[in-house]
C-alpha cells in the first residue's frame, strides 16, 4: 500500500446533502459500535473514504494535518472543506495519516485535558486491512468484548501506543481506521484487555 494521497475527481455531480448525511450516520455510528467495520456510502478506495470523512467533519474551525505531508491534499481541504492547514502536530483537531506508521508517535497530538477532554485531535489512519482476531476490545457500544485489529506498516506499534493512553480517560483519542470503502471507530472509551 502506498503512503501517498491521491486526490480523487469529486465534481461529478451527485446528491451531496444526502450522500454526505449519510456518512456522518455511519461515522456516528462506528463510534457507537466500536471495532466494527462498515460501509461508508459512495468509496471504493481508501482514498475516496480520506476524501468522504474531510468533507463531513472538516470545515474552516477545524485545524488539519496530514502525514506525510502532502501539499496537494492540503491545497484540497483549503479549497473543499475551507481547512485550515496547520504543521503543528500538537495544535491540530484532526490528523489524517496515509499509514499507522506515518501517524506515529501518538503523543505528539492534542489529547485534551481533565476539564476539556473533547479538545483532543481525531486521527484518521489509512490501513491495509481490518481483521477479527486482533487485542480483545471492550467498553460502551460493545454487548461483549471483540476481537479486533488493523493491519500494515507500524499498525502494532500503533494499537500498542494507543492501548498506553487508555489510562489518560477521558482524555486521549479517537480514530477512524479506513480500508478500502470500510471504515471502523476506535473511540477513547474503548479499552483493550489483551492480545
Amino acid at each position: 500500500m502506498t503512503t501517498e494521497f491521491a486526490i480523487a475527481d469529486t465534481s461529478a455531480p451527485t446528491d451531496g446533502v444526502r450522500l454526505s448525511q449519510a456518512r456522518f450516520r455511519v461515522l456516528l455510528q462506528t463510534l457507537a459500535r466500536p471495532c466494527q467495520p462498515q460501509d461508508l456510502p459512495g468509496c471504493a478506495t481508501t482514498w475516496d473514504s480520506f476524501q468522504a470523512i474531510a468533507s463531513v467533519l472538516i470545515d474552516h474551525e477545524t485545524s488539519v494535518v496530514c502525514l506525510p505531508d502532502d501539499p496537494e491534499l492540503a491545497e484540497w481541504l483549503a479549497f473543499r472543506c475551507d481547512a485550515v492547514p496547520t504543521r503543528l502536530l500538537e495544535d491540530a483537531d484532526f490528523v489524517l495519516a496515509a499509514s499507522p506508521e506515518a501517524a506515529l508517535p501518538l503523543s505528539r497530538f492534542k489529547l485534551g485535558s481533565e476539564a476539556f477532554p473533547d479538545r483532543s485531535a481525531t486521527l484518521v489512519v489509512g490501513v491495509d486491512g481490518m481483521i477479527p482476531d486482533g487485542a480483545l476490545m471492550f467498553g460502551p457500544g460493545l454487548e461483549a468484548p471483540t476481537r479486533f485489529g488493523v493491519t500494515g506498516q507500524g499498525a502494532d506499534a500503533l494499537l500498542t501506543e494507543r492501548r498506553a493512553l487508555e489510562d489518560l480517560f477521558p482524555r486521549g483519542l479517537d480514530i477512524f481506521f479506513l480500508a478500502g470503502g470500510k471504515v471502523a471507530g476506535l473511540p477513547r472509551s474503548t479499552r483493550t484487555r489483551g492480545a
